[in-house]
């Protein structure tokens, strides 16, 4: 009679220990100090700007975008100048212009204003990746839809 129990406990130990969750991702903490690394002293342009499944990629041709060590944001183009600031981790105060929340500390956090082109980029995006050419983020708020990529000029 209690051989049926012993199995299924022996069972269920099996499944259980069997079955490990591995997560071979960087932790965000040791993304954010790449990123920073990777990011700073090099010159940026827009290669893709999504917003709301409309391209707008064509708004920021033109622009170069510098992002320096102590956390200035600088857009140029044609002459014109608009600084601005940038941050990784969740240091953002309060919420984004939808009021959404997050506590997330793998963003990109981006705040310049001077134009359109510079509100619409002003914002809390989610790192979904990035390497030494390419930094690709989305929307911290789901609702919003919305995808920017960096590209190394």
């Amino acid at each position: 009679m209690n051989t049926p129990k012993i199995i299924v406990l022996l069972s269920l130990l099996a499944v259980f220990t069997s079955c490990s969750k591995t997560d071979d991702s960087i932790p965000a903490s040791n993304q954010s100090g790449e990123l920073k690394q990777k990011i700073v002293n090099d010159v940026w342009i827009i290669s893709s700007y999504i917003d709301k499944s409309k391209n707008e990629t064509h708004n920021y041709s033109g622009y170069t975008f510098e992002f320096s060590a102590n956390g200035t944001l600088t857009a140029n183009v044609s002459g014109t100048v608009f600084t601005g600031s940038w941050s990784i981790g969740s240091e953002h105060s309060g919420s984004d212009d939808s009021s959404h929340q997050s506590d997330d500390s793998n963003k990109l956090i981006i705040s310049i204003t001077g134009n359109e082109q510079m509100d619409e980029i002003s914002d809390d995006f989610q790192i979904v990746s990035f390497s030494d050419q390419q930094i690709i983020l989305k929307d911290d708020n789901p609702l919003k839809i919305k995808e920017l990529i960096f590209q190394k000029k």
